[in-house]
């Protein structure tokens, strides 16, 4: 007859049960944060892309949402771990980020249309996709480009083989993504993967004529992930007689990684990437300005 176990205390014995009957810890202690770092020393200092969570990314377009998340897989791929960008836009321009330094040869980019069925892949299959991509264990990073691109399988099926372009769909991405994003991000975090969600912004007027910004699907991203970081202009760059660039202010509106909310400023160059900012005034000549367009 075996001899029963003796415990200190009560919640030493459910400590002990609980992980007998559901393989769960209750008493274990969290990691620290560990967080992805790029070549801008001004953007690391935010702390703002720990590894396993997720991070929205928002603002206007053009305000290099896009273009700091290239930054983001270039500095994964220089450690040599394996990342995936789902195209859901169909506009992933290998050429441009080639030139910021990424290589396209070894990202895995899913596209957002089955060229083979010529048609738009629906929300559900890639968010099925992007399940399976966290749960395979072998990606550090994934980024989604972007949220309001998605296409729920009930419009396509409507408009494409009923030709119903009339029926009101309230809030359909947004209800999709509250029950799926629930599941990616608990796989993200088991498995150590960021995951990037670009959105956008709209202009939503309220009464008495207050306009008022506001991000597709509302809150469901903001509330899930854990950082929220909004991208935008802060102010054009003129040299060579024109606009080459934009002042770019990264400002995070919520942290759970324990950072202080502050912001940086990095300068957007057409066609050449992102740059350090000298306190919004753009400090280089001009022909510092040819020498970067002829790199």
């Amino acid at each position: 007859m075996k001899a029963k176990k003796k415990y200190n205390t009560k919640f030493d014995r459910a400590k002990v049960e609980i992980l007998a009957e559901y393989g769960i810890d209750i008493d274990s202690k969290p990691e620290s944060f560990e967080y992805i770092e790029t070549e801008f020393p001004e953007l690391n200092a935010l702390k703002i892309f720990p590894r396993g969570y997720g991070v929205e990314l928002y603002g206007p377009p053009g305000g290099a949402k896009s273009t700091v998340s290239s930054y983001l897989v270039k500095a994964e791929q220089k450690r040599n771990n394996l990342c995936g960008w789902v195209d859901v836009e169909n506009r992933y321009n290998i050429d441009y980020n080639t030139k910021l330094g990424v290589d396209v040869q070894k990202l895995v980019i899913v596209p957002g249309t089955n060229k083979k069925a010529n048609q738009i892949v629906p929300m559900e299959t890639l968010m099925d996709i992007i399940c399976r991509m966290i749960l395979s264990g072998n990606f550090s990073l994934i980024v989604v480009d972007s949220i309001p691109a998605f296409t729920p399988h009930k419009l396509l099926n409507d408009t494409v083989e009923h030709n119903d372009f009339e029926k009101e769909r309230v809030a359909e991405i947004a209800r999709i993504l509250g029950a799926k994003l629930k599941v990616l991000l608990g796989g993200a975090k088991a498995n150590n993967v960021t995951l990037i969600l670009i959105n956008q912004i709209r202009a939503v007027i309220e009464k008495f004529g207050f306009i008022k910004e506001a991000t597709p699907c509302g809150k469901t991203i903001g509330f899930l992930a854990s950082n929220k970081i909004r991208v935008v202009g802060a102010g054009q760059i003129k040299k060579l007689g024109g606009v080459v660039g934009n002042h770019i202010k990264i400002e995070p509106q919520k942290t759970s990684s324990g950072t202080c909310r502050t912001s940086c400023l990095l300068d957007l160059i057409f066609g050449v990437g992102l740059k350090p900012s000298k306190e919004r005034g753009f400090a280089l000549t001009d022909d510092q300005m040819r020498a970067i367009f002829d790199e």
